[in-house]
């Protein structure tokens, strides 16, 4: 009978944290009490239950917030066995219909998003690769109830990296990290930006490795690279907070967008061996272009039809050869170049979420793109 009173407290814990509450601890329930009748048992679990049942209606939500995990909208908890990486390369890959979150392994990521570098990861050892991904596209497809209509836990972009020695010294076991940027908001405190770091790797293990190893060693410079961006992250956060008590609307993602973009470069600078990186730019230098010179040419060379505004983020989306596109700031700026999976321009386009832009547009997209030579 106490194992049948234990597996009710675990049922109720259960049904608490799908619904976003906690068992108050002092309500948990305690087995280690003296043996009784069945009669004595039933009195026990009533008892029990009717304590229970309003302190869970009373009870403070589950912060949404858990450092190295993400907020599962279908359990309404950070705490079940979505909200971490299933093993040690695996990435956050974006929610499911129903609020689930999903993880993929680095190299298919890698693989379909074809970012510069990717050669390294077939290398031995592996070499470092780092794609910035924008929140959006990992939120999409959320259904209302499950996501879609709530500002719980928004992922405004992430960094995806890898393959990373587990060690940060070199050892043959290599994993991969999310670093997310995320907007948290909770009945019991204001809305704030957040850098979550997801994988293997927690800034408690990073801090420890930086004060084992001599000065500005690889450990001390990704801590001082998470820290600053961390900085950056409150920066844009505080900013965003103004604007909303003065009622001014504000697009975070848009703001947060160029902080992936540089995080993703200094990650690249503090954990890709000089070596490789030196053979990256010679390969750059001996085709003959920088990496942003194909996103030019491209916007130069495509027709009207191939210019696509994002209306999610006021940007224009250039559909390239290959599968290619590369997105720019409406004055000409580029942002970011990626390659599509088959079928997305088809679903962007049904959506309403990528339309063409209108001439005037086209014509100042032209001029601004022009002016950049």
């Amino acid at each position: 009978m106490a194992r049948a009173l234990a597996d009710l407290g675990a049922a109720v814990d259960e049904l608490a944290r799908r619904r976003g509450r906690q068992v108050p601890p002092e309500l948990s329930v305690a087995t280690s009490v003296a043996p009784t009748d069945a009669a004595g048992w039933q009195a026990r679990a009533t008892s029990w239950l009717a304590a229970v049942g309003p302190a869970l209606v009373d009870a403070a939500p589950l912060a949404p917030w858990r450092d190295g995990a993400v907020y599962c909208y279908r359990c309404r908890a950070n705490t079940c066995a979505h909200a971490t990486p299933p093993d040690p390369r695996a990435v956050f890959a974006g929610y499911e219909a129903t609020g689930k979150p999903t993880w993929a392994g680095f190299l298919e990521v890698c693989l379909a998003a074809r970012p510069e570098g990717l050669d390294a990861l077939f290398e031995s050892p592996p070499g470092v690769v780092a794609l910035a991904q924008a929140g959006a596209e990992l939120g999409e497809g959320l259904l209302p109830g499950f996501g879609a209509d709530e500002a719980v836990y928004v992922v405004h972009g992430q960094v995806v990296l890898g393959l990373v020695p587990r060690d940060l010294r070199g050892s043959d076991e290599r994993v991969a990290l999310t670093l997310q940027a995320v907007e948290v908001r909770h009945p019991a405190a204001p809305a704030r930006l957040r850098l979550n770091l997801l994988g293997p790797l927690d800034h408690e293990t990073i801090t420890a490795a930086a004060g084992e190893g001599a000065p500005r060693n690889r450990a001390e410079q990704l801590r001082r690279t998470l820290e600053q961006a961390r900085r950056r992250l409150e920066t844009v956060g505080r900013r965003v907070a103004d604007a909303e008590a003065r009622g001014e609307a504000v697009d975070a993602a848009a703001l947060i967008e160029p902080l992936t973009g540089r995080l993703r470069g200094d990650l690249i600078r503090v954990l890709r061996p000089r070596s490789e990186r030196t053979r990256h730019a010679e390969q750059r230098h001996r085709g003959g272009e920088r990496p942003t010179s194909a996103a030019f040419d491209d916007a130069r060379a495509a027709g009207a039809e191939r210019l696509l505004a994002d209306r999610r983020r006021q940007t224009v989306v250039v559909l390239g050869p290959r599968n290619r596109a590369h997105v720019f700031t409406r004055e000409g700026r580029h942002v970011t170049s990626l390659r599509l999976e088959p079928g997305e321009v088809g679903r962007k386009t049904a959506s309403r979420r990528w339309v063409p832009l209108d001439d005037e547009a086209v014509r100042a997209f032209r001029a601004a793109v022009e002016g950049a030579r």
